[in-house]
């Protein structure tokens, strides 16, 4: 059902526990990936909820309960808009965030690209855990199952890691090299 999109040379997926850096990857991307742009499988729920819900600030809590009613009475709901949005810019390359589920990471191999983790971590090593919402809430608990194609790791707070990690990661990649 999904293709690669014409004109889209790149797909960059991230994936990773919230609060480890996927959208801080993203927004190094950018920076260092002329002509990528950045999507997110929860632009459309965030603006579902702004027009639906009324949600000004950003609500994790109501974000994961829509996100699942929804994705649950129709299951592509999240797959068909993200699509959608990138084949209406058709960027040369997208870099998506806030992949949580399988059938997400499906897509982003579907249209061409590569599943990255990112994984933040604590100084004794362990994942870092945020207590802004229920890490046991279904949108949560199933991340570790997502396949990634690759890993990033960095330190908790060491964003000039976390950015060398990146960059040494874009390097072995290959995905810049035309």
């Amino acid at each position: 059902m999904y293709h690669p999109i014409p004109g889209v040379r790149r797909v960059i997926g991230l994936t990773g526990a919230a609060r480890h850096g996927k959208d801080v990857v993203a927004k190094m991307l950018l920076k260092m990936i002329p002509g990528s742009e950045r999507y997110a499988f929860s632009d459309a729920l965030s603006a579902y909820c702004r027009v639906h819900h009324g949600m000004v600030k950003r609500k994790p809590a109501l974000l994961q309960d829509v996100g699942m009613a929804l994705r649950e009475s129709r299951p592509g709901v999240w797959l068909d808009a993200l699509y959608g949005a990138i084949q209406d810019r058709q960027p040369e390359t997208a870099l998506i965030t806030g992949i949580r589920f399988e059938d997400e990471a499906n897509l982003v191999r579907a249209i061409g690209g590569v599943v990255v983790r990112v994984v933040r971590l604590e100084p004794s090593g362990a994942a870092y855990v945020t207590d802004d919402r229920d890490p046991t809430h279904r949108a949560e608990a199933g991340l570790e199952a997502v396949r990634a194609d690759e890993e990033i790791h960095a330190l908790s707070g060491d964003l000039r890691g976390l950015e060398r990690a990146v960059r040494e990661w874009l390097d072995r990649s290959h995905l810049l090299v035309a």
